[in-house]
């Protein structure tokens, strides 16, 4: 088996193809930007496979070993940090949630507070007194680049 695959990986490089490990980073990539541009849609796995040109299993662990986190936790704190954007312009926590795609203003509150510690009214009351001085160090913490 093992100069069967030897044999196999020597002419998948002898005609130019890369081998998969070289396309994770290109998929990954391409996966990040795609959960981007679609922050406010409803996203499949299959969809977003599809659009990285890689396996779905295959993308999940190169996505956890390139970001550090699976691709559903990247949308869902692109989305927290969205919305405490919004929540600092004045948008109430209803709004807000359907606005970056979450279910209701419960999984709002659920994921904020995981994510930053305070709930969204919190921080919004503390936004509003400060006049929104540290949004881009909170949204930093909520998601890696």
């Amino acid at each position: 088996m093992t100069e069967t695959l030897t044999e196999v990986l020597a002419t998948c490089t002898e005609r130019g193809e890369v081998p998969v490990r070289h396309k994770a980073p290109r998929a990954v990539r391409r996966a990040r930007d795609y959960l981007r541009a679609h922050l406010s849609d409803p996203v499949t796995l299959d969809a977003l496979a599809a659009h990285a040109g890689a396996d779905k299993f295959h993308l999940i662990r190169a996505f956890r070993a390139e970001v550090g986190m699976p691709p559903y936790e990247y949308l869902t704190r692109l989305r927290v940090a969205r919305a405490a954007d919004l929540l600092a312009a004045g948008m109430t926590g209803a709004q807000v949630a359907h606005t970056v795609g979450l279910f209701d203003e419960s999984q709002l509150h659920r994921h904020f507070r995981r994510i930053f510690g305070v709930t969204p009214g919190s921080f919004a009351r503390t936004m509003h007194r400060q006049h929104r001085p540290s949004y881009a160090r909170v949204s930093r913490l909520a998601c890696p680049s």
